[in-house]
């Protein structure tokens, strides 16, 4: 699979809420093939890489996966909706390209100062 067709995946699983699993390098490269996850923002980190942040319902953890690490990704028909707790911690100069729609608890250097 393609970079263009994981990110076009995961950008239609945001803006339809639709959950997909995913095979993704994990620590020394080891592949986990098969998770379910929740997407919540595709975006850019600080330094430019692209990533995907969002729930892993069968850790019960958010995650932010690089799309450099992520293998494959493929639609399923679950629907999920934005959880109470989700929270992100945004960085200086990261960019969203993508972010799920009801979900703004998302956490700037700003907010520190408030």
């Amino acid at each position: 699979m393609t970079q263009k067709q994981i990110y076009e995946t995961l950008e239609n699983a945001i803006s339809s809420k639709s959950e997909v699993m995913l095979s993704a390098r994990h620590g020394m490269g080891n592949l986990i093939d098969g998770m379910r996850f929740q997407p919540y923002i595709l975006g850019d980190d600080s330094f430019q890489y692209p990533f995907v942040w969002g729930y892993l319902p069968g850790n019960n953890e958010y995650y932010k996966f690089m799309l450099s690490n992520v293998v494959a990704a493929k639609s399923t028909a679950g629907k999920y909706d934005v959880r109470e707790d989700a929270c992100y911690q945004h960085a200086i100069n990261e960019d969203h390209f993508g972010r799920l729609a009801g979900f703004d608890n998302i956490y700037g250097q700003a907010a520190k100062h408030r």
